[in-house]
């Protein structure tokens, strides 16, 4: 290979930087937050029970919780199916590690869809 990689001052591949995952951020996500920042309260409180309350109508849903990230989210789901010391539980290969240690308990081994496809060939 003679060419530069873009990295070393060749010319890149894409001429403008694609956005992976790109927040649609407007006005009144950037209130909110600073509504948010301004009322102290950082976790539960006022204005995260609106949330709650906007999201389930939203999903038409009659019960839910937010929660601070998906990490809690999974910790929570497995808690509520009953996920015990000893039990396997199959997850995505295309996802964050946290996903794999998300257990409420010790020892639940968390298997990739990608490992159980490896080890069966």
């Amino acid at each position: 290979m003679t060419e530069r990689l873009a990295i070393d001052g060749g010319t890149p591949v894409v001429p403008k930087f694609i956005y992976f995952g790109r927040p649609a951020i407007g006005e009144g996500e950037v209130e909110e937050v600073a509504a948010t920042l301004r009322s102290g309260w950082i976790g539960a409180g006022a204005r995260t029970k609106r949330f709650e309350e906007e999201l389930l109508r939203a999903a038409g849903a009659s019960r839910g919780v937010a929660l601070s990230s998906c990490t809690a989210a999974l910790f929570l789901a497995l808690e509520l199916l009953g996920v015990h010391e000893g039990d396997e539980v199959i997850t995505t290969p295309l996802t964050f590690a946290a996903t794999a240690r998300a257990s409420p308990v010790d020892n639940v081994l968390a298997w990739s869809m990608a490992a159980l496809e490896m080890l069966s060939t």
